[in-house]
């Protein structure tokens, strides 16, 4: 049992790269860290679980640090919390004044040495657990707040500003805009013509970033060589001479295949002890380069190369990262021609051999008039295609990103991918993303040790170490908070994680399936979800059609429903009038195959006779227009307003509204401050 975490810190940065860097100095003290990328998401997880310390930057989208400390010091029961900025932009005596007079308890200056930086936040926690708590103070005069804050905004913003455009050069905005369009052109390509693709996309990077060589690299299977697979290169120079070997780049190959990316603006940037590294890089014709390396499945499969050779050139942070997800989408989709072309031979091999169930493999014998399919029915065009891509995937330990409507079958989709799969020897394990509170779903996820919070009696076992060589179902991924986005993107990176409380680190072998109603992209586009996470998740996408885009599947779907109902009430109903049909085939169904299944069932049990006979009309069993395109934050505020109502806006005790609605008190008035919902002032009676 790994002990118990005494120091919950809440840290707060709009840069992935930087979080990544504090929370790994952090961890290293046994600190149980947590994260947001701006004020107003830290606020809300602040009120949900008060941490121990907040540490956030200043210059954020959505809500700003000062705003976000402001906040946090007008909170009753986090104005105690100690609060240090550590910044790298506001960095004049004027700022750490403005600061301190807002309430902010430390005021740290980017970047500190490691040992530095965790002697200045834990003498401040000292401080603040020895000393009284204090009373509640003035927040001062709000409009001299908003002159001083508004003053040093401008002016920071305006440096800001010039340094980042400094930064991203012109690659920014076209990198970004290629990004996405890799993503929606190889997520969905056919096998045929995913290499043209890529060495489309190559060129694209390549002048993109006006470098001279992009190179796409697999990892031999021995593990001691880097072999070329793709390469574009400017016209006045030629590909590459060699193979990287763990002989001509001994130091910095080990480095690569670990994981880690290697970054040189220059010779003289390599370390003492990689001299053969450095040689063989000079002989190569190389000033600057950028090695990364990614995981498909958990394992080192493919990389990239990134190098300039006529000039040295710098590769910042920013630049890093989206190369990292530009790469991942790039190898997913090597990966999986990869997949199918070897499907397909074992499909040629098993149907000249006469076998279709061959062992591990289940094949479908004729792919035409396909009716039945491991329980779910259809023969439409569209879900032949969605059975095609399922049989594609099964065999892969590729992730698969389920999409579609409230309930067209994505969990159905799920199940069967998993039955046809290699895995399918032990269960697969699903989580409803959207069932559980979010301060909850860490712990159901990944487990949590006896005594890691308040409640946790007995030790749990997380449902990713049950899922451990299986496969694991995120039912309704979207629901997710972005604090576990973020712990979640470290599973399907590294195949790790550690139980809440614990600091050992724990590996699982976890075949990773997600379904979701929502849009992710327009969910990213507006910062409810992370990029770099729906970049990983749509390695294999397979979209699930509305009831209404697969009009000929409602005779079989009612017909297997009818025959369903009739032996769960033994009835006996042996025909559906052409006219009952007619209707079935001709309504919209905007809650899709179970909307029809609810209509049928509710038909079955009032049809006194064998001719089967609608309850009542159609149009009473769909939500209207109005209601069926709401938001499920939309409904949510509706369901929060209307329960406060009726408990008089009691939110905690007995019946009050969070007992109601299955929430933590402190959950509930998070989201209400999310919604701005407040207790209307009573009217004076005259």
């Amino acid at each position: 049992m790994g002990k118990k975490t005494e120091t919950r810190v809440l840290i707060v940065d709009d840069n992935s790269d930087n979080l990544y860097l504090l929370r790994n100095i952090l961890e290293n003290q046994d600190w149980e860290v947590s994260e947001a990328q701006n004020g107003q998401v830290a606020l809300e997880m602040a009120l949900a679980q008060p941490p121990d310390m907040i540490v956030s930057d200043i210059l954020m989208p959505v809500m700003d640090g000062f705003t976000f400390c402001r906040k946090c010091k007008a909170e009753e029961k986090l104005k105690n919390i100690p609060f240090a900025f550590y910044t790298a932009t506001y960095t004049e005596p004027k700022d750490e004044k403005f600061a301190l007079d807002i309430g902010a308890d430390r005021f740290i200056l980017k970047p500190q040495e490691p040992d530095i930086l965790i002697d200045i936040l834990t003498k401040l926690l000292e401080e603040k657990r020895s000393a009284k708590p204090a009373a509640t103070q003035p927040m001062g005069d709000e409009e001299e707040f908003l002159r001083r804050y508004n003053e040093i905004l401008f002016s920071k913003l305006e440096k800001k500003s010039l340094a980042v455009e400094k930064a991203k050069e012109e690659w920014f905005p076209e990198l970004e805009q290629l990004i996405s369009a890799l993503s929606t052109d190889l997520s969905g390509a056919p096998v045929s013509e995913i290499d043209g693709k890529i060495a489309q996309a190559l060129k694209q990077i390549r002048e993109c970033l006006n470098i001279d060589r992009v190179t796409l690299w697999k990892l031999a299977e021995e593990g001691t060589e880097i072999q070329c697979l793709h390469q574009h290169v400017a016209p006045e120079f030629k590909n590459a001479p060699h193979d990287v070997t763990n002989k001509n780049f001994p130091v910095l190959f080990n480095q690569v295949i670990s994981g880690d990316y290697v970054c040189f603006s220059g010779l003289e940037d390599f370390p003492e002890k990689a001299k053969i590294d450095k040689e063989f890089f000079y002989s190569a014709g190389g000033k600057s380069t950028l090695i990364i390396p990614y995981r498909i499945a958990g394992k080192i499969i493919t990389g990239m190369t990134f190098a300039s050779i006529k000039r040295e050139k710098k590769f910042p942070a920013p630049l890093v990262s989206r190369l990292k997800l530009a790469g991942e989408i790039i190898s997913s989709a090597l990966y999986r021609r990869q997949a199918e072309e070897m499907y397909s031979e074992t499909v040629k091999k098993l149907r000249k051999l006469g076998d279709f169930t061959a062992g591990k493999l289940f094949i479908r014998q004729d792919k035409q008039d396909e009716t039945f399919y491991q329980d779910i029915i259809g023969k439409s065009a569209a879900m032949q295609t969605v059975f095609s891509r399922m049989e594609q995937v099964a065999s892969t330990d590729a992730t698969v990103l389920i999409l579609g409507e409230t309930g067209t079958g994505k969990d159905m989709i799920a199940r069967a991918i998993h039955e046809i799969s290699l895995r399918r020897k032990k269960k697969m394990v699903t989580v409803n993303c959207a069932a559980l509170p979010q301060n909850l779903m860490e712990s159901e996820l990944f487990g949590r040790e006896k005594g890691a919070f308040t409640g946790a009696d007995t030790r749990q076992i997380g449902r990713f170490e049950i899922a451990d060589d299986s496969t694991i179902c995120l039912d309704e991924i979207g629901e997710l908070s972005m604090e576990t986005q973020a712990k979640l993107l470290r599973v399907i990176q590294y195949n790790e994680f550690e139980r809440l409380g614990s600091s050992q680190t724990l590996r699982v072998n976890v075949r990773i399936i997600a379904t979701t109603n929502r849009d992710l992209e327009q969910e990213v586009r507006q910062g409810r979800f992370r990029q770099d996470l729906y970049y990983r998740l749509n390695v294999f996408p397979i979209t699930v059609p509305p009831l209404r885009q697969r009009r000929d599947d409602i005779p079989l779907l009612a017909q297997a429903f009818v025959e369903q109902y009739s032996r769960k009430l033994e009835k006996q109903i042996t025909s559906v009038p052409e006219a009952i049909m007619k209707k079935l085939q001709e309504h919209p169904w905007p809650g899709n195959v179970r909307e029809l299944e609810s209509v049928i069932e509710r038909a079955v049990i009032l049809c006194p006779g064998p001719v089967l006979q609608l309850a009542e009309n159609l149009e009473s069993f769909s939500l209207p227009p109005s209601s069926a395109t709401k938001t499920l934050e939309d409904m949510e505020k509706e369901q929060i307003l209307k329960t406060l109502a009726e408990t008089n806006w009691r939110i905690e005790g007995k019946n009050g509204s969070a007992e109601i609605l299955g929430l933590h008190p402190s959950t509930l008035r998070a989201r209400m401050n999310k919604f701005g919902i407040k207790r209307p002032t009573p009217k004076k009676s005259v």
